[in-house]
């Protein structure tokens, strides 16, 4: 199996334990016997656990999650919008020659 591949395995072993009301211990340790001592840790089961958790939730509520854009991950989402707002403003603008405005 590719890497991926068990990924995707351990999140669904993971979310089949949180159902049973398991926790990151208990979890680990079957995934472990299964996969292998070096595949999870009982840290990265835990964060696992709550990532999983929240998408669902997420999911459930309906709310769309908005990533960080690969090129810019110190921007919040939220920030966005002030540059759309900025470059809507901008583009409604007439400026009397080519040249560009100066800010001062």
């Amino acid at each position: 199996l590719k890497m991926s591949e068990i990924s995707e395995e351990i999140r669904y072993v993971m979310l089949f334990y949180y159902k049973k009301s398991k926790n990151a211990a208990q979890t680990c340790r079957q995934i472990c016997e299964v996969y292998g001592a070096d595949v999870v840790s009982e840290r990265r089961t835990q964060r696992g656990l709550f990532s999983l958790m929240t998408r669902q939730k997420l999911s459930e509520l309906g709310w769309e999650v908005l990533m960080h854009p690969p090129y810019s991950p110190d921007l919040a989402p939220s920030d966005y919008i002030c540059f759309d707002l900025c470059r809507t403003l901008l583009m409604e603008r007439h400026w009397p020659t080519k040249e560009l405005p100066k800010i001062t």
